[in-house]
């Protein structure tokens, strides 16, 4: 039932959105709503039950929650909403036949789908935290999400201000091409570990999977497609040179943890 609850309101979130977008013509607004869906409704989930779950739980995945919404949200509305930017993803699959509403209010209900998803870990909170050490294990995992994600798009934003038809190969960018996906991927990951109960739980890992298939079968490929249409065979020369999603390369790490004096000299 509060599947459904929440499943119904994301469909009235994503109506709303849609509208305002159609209004602004700029359907990159929907990237600002999937951010405050995915702040809102897990604090809903957590605080507004008859039971609270445990009150450690409860305070850590607040603050986590809260943080990667302040920081994503943050990035999403100064860089892209204020400024009117609007996001060349959504033109790169614009249907050429269909009209763009109806493509865009189908394409925003997806979207708010896939939200329920990634939210499951919320909704069968334990009353108390039956693994500490797979506690203490995902809360780590989702704060290295953050900094990855914090420090991608940081350095492509850097990197665009001088560069803005080249490949950014810089920082995180020369082991991921897309550090800020595993980052978000880590972070999820990381949720699902503090929330995991037992093994009849583990529906749960469906959240960070999601995320995955979506990475790998809707957007990546949709921003890569952009990509090479921009910047041609350097592009297609990065793909070849460098892993899509999880880095291999152990400096990976280095640059992530380290601090600036030590990373250069491991990162270089």
């Amino acid at each position: 039932m509060i599947y459904v609850t929440v499943l119904l309101s994301l469909i009235g979130a994503q109506f709303v959105t849609f509208m305002i977008a159609r209004t602004l013509k700029n359907p990159g607004v929907v990237d600002l709503t999937w951010v405050l869906c995915l702040t809102f409704f897990p604090l809903c989930l957590i605080w507004g039950r008859d039971t609270t779950p445990d009150p450690l739980l409860s305070w850590v995945l607040s603050v986590l929650i809260v943080l990667w919404g302040l920081r994503l949200g943050g990035h999403i509305f100064l860089s892209r909403v204020l400024p009117g930017h609007v996001d060349l993803r959504y033109l790169d699959v614009l249907p050429k036949k269909s009209p763009q509403d109806w493509f865009y209010f189908w394409n925003f209900q997806f979207q708010g789908l896939l939200i329920s998803v990634i939210l499951l870990p919320f909704y069968d909170l334990p009353a108390t935290v039956p693994y500490r050490w797979l506690f203490i294990l995902g809360g780590i995992c989702a704060l290295l999400g953050l900094n990855i994600e914090m420090q991608a798009d940081q350095q492509l934003e850097d990197f665009k201000k001088d560069n803005s038809q080249q490949v950014c190969t810089k920082g995180l960018w020369q082991y991921s091409r897309h550090p800020n996906y595993y980052g978000e991927f880590l972070f999820w990951l990381g949720i699902a570990l503090c929330t995991f109960q037992d093994l009849a739980h583990h529906w749960i890992f469906l959240s960070p999977v999601c995320l995955l298939l979506i990475f790998y079968f809707i957007t990546g490929p949709i921003t890569e497609t952009g990509s090479i249409q921009r910047r041609g065979f350097r592009y297609v020369q990065y793909q070849q040179q460098v892993p899509f999603l999880f880095p291999v390369n152990w400096r990976f790490w280095a640059a992530v943890l380290l601090f600036d004096p030590i990373k250069k000299h491991f990162t270089r």
